[in-house]
């Protein structure tokens, strides 16, 4: 009589196990859609915009909204921070569309969220198929970066064309430059768009990566491409991470080498949490004298001068300081539903308390270095969330990561492997 209830008992966990193998090749398939989408953003939007086409743009974004509800209903087990994220979500979403001008803000904000909570949800397919998403990077990182170093030999049809969506100008590919430098974009938007992508590709592949000599290689163009974007967040955070990865390298990833690059962490993040709060008690005036500063500071200053103390006095009254103003009340919301009043935040941490509160965004951001840095001095394997959330938080300190596609579903990664950690360790 045992012989039947034993295979009544697998009948369930085969069926599961097929389910989660079916699961795991869709969200590989929607993800290398998505990510090649963004990678190669700039020559398909031309084409799309020649051909008439240009809704199609869209769809591998809105692929990954209709597989939200599907993969909440493919998890067999649903974490309290799961739940905890989507009820923040849902409220800050109810508010901003009370708050807002304009309901239609607030329901732009959830979709600008896309990406971050389809990476909340994709995570243990991602860490647990590491190797084949390792191939994809590889793809996506040499697509990236040939855009990048082709791009002084050939005036690219895309970069600084535009067309008109709804009456409002949306262009195809920024072409500007700084300082009397071109800034490169490749086959993305812009260039610290390109710049993000091979930041965090190549961040991706030298966490992962087994050959010391491969890693260095892959590291050093991408770092040469960075250069050619001239964006100085990413240039920071690639020579941040050039000391993480190299120091680790030569002192084998030992336990101290790994404690105090928590530490280090922990003082990323207050610097990016700290200097944006400062604009509220000091005035900064910046001063432009020369090339050097031109290039290192003109950006920077203007953040400090302008950018975050104007980005923080959008929070009118006290409801808003406590809870914030709402989903949509910053950043590209904005720029379509207000855009008097348009910013663009420039800073995670001002990001996030524009639209959920500080008291709230300082929370979220300081428990998830928390539970990160503790899993990464415990569990060498941790090296990959440990890296990507350094990536995300050096170069969080000069842009708001949320409305960068691939950095945006990267953070909801990390989100989620450190509530699979907590887990772990509990």
């Amino acid at each position: 009589m045992s012989r039947p209830q034993a295979t009544l008992v697998m009948v369930p966990v085969v069926r599961r196990r097929r389910t989660s193998l079916r699961v795991a090749k869709l969200v590989r398939a929607l993800t290398a859609l998505f990510l090649f989408s963004l990678v190669l953003d700039g020559p398909l939007r031309f084409l799309f915009a020649a051909k008439g086409l240009m809704p199609l743009i869209y769809v591998p974004k809105i692929l990954l909204l209709l597989a939200i509800p599907c993969l909440i209903v493919a998890r067999w087990r649903i974490s309290r921070g799961f739940v905890t994220g989507v009820a923040i979500v849902a409220l800050s979403l109810i508010w901003g569309a009370v708050n807002l001008a304009s309901p239609n803000q607030a329901l732009f904000g959830l979709w600008v969220l896309v990406p971050l909570l389809y990476g909340l949800l994709v995570t243990r397919y991602m860490l647990d198929e590491s190797e084949a998403y390792r191939r994809l990077f590889w793809m996506l990182f040499v697509i990236a970066v040939t855009g990048v170093l082709l791009n002084p030999f050939f005036n690219y049809p895309w970069v600084g064309a535009s067309l008109e969506i709804g009456g409002t100008n949306i262009e195809i590919s920024r072409q500007w430059g700084t300082a009397g430098f071109d800034r490169y974009a490749g086959f993305s938007r812009a260039s610290f768009g390109v710049a993000s992508q091979l930041l965090l590709l190549a961040t991706w592949l030298v966490a992962t990566g087994r050959n010391r000599w491969n890693n260095l290689a892959v590291w050093l163009v991408a770092g040469v491409g960075i250069v050619m974007t001239t964006s100085k967040g990413p240039v920071a955070a690639w020579v941040a991470l050039t000391l993480f990865f190299l120091s680790g390298a030569l002192l084998h990833y030992r336990k101290s080498w790994r404690r105090t690059w928590a530490a280090a962490l922990f003082l990323v993040l207050a610097v990016v949490v700290a200097l944006p709060l400062s604009t509220l008690f000091i005035v900064y005036h910046t001063r432009i004298d020369s090339l050097s500063d031109a290039l290192l500071l003109a950006s920077f200053g203007e953040r400090l001068s302008w950018m975050w103390p104007d980005s923080m006095a959008l929070l009118h009254d006290i409801p808003e300081w406590l809870i914030g103003r709402g989903l949509g009340g910053i950043g590209a919301a904005q720029f379509y539903f207000d855009p008097q009043h348009s910013l663009s935040a420039d800073n995670i941490f001002v990001y996030l308390a524009v639209e959920i509160g500080p008291l709230m965004a300082g929370t979220m951001l300081f428990m998830l270095t928390r539970k990160i840095s503790a899993t990464f001095i415990t569990d060498r394997k941790a090296l990959l969330a440990f890296a990507l959330l350094f990536a995300l938080v050096t170069y969080g300190l000069v842009t708001n990561i949320i409305e960068d596609s691939l950095l945006s579903l990267l953070l909801g990664v990390v989100i989620a492997a450190s509530s699979r950690s907590a887990r772990a360790n509990g």
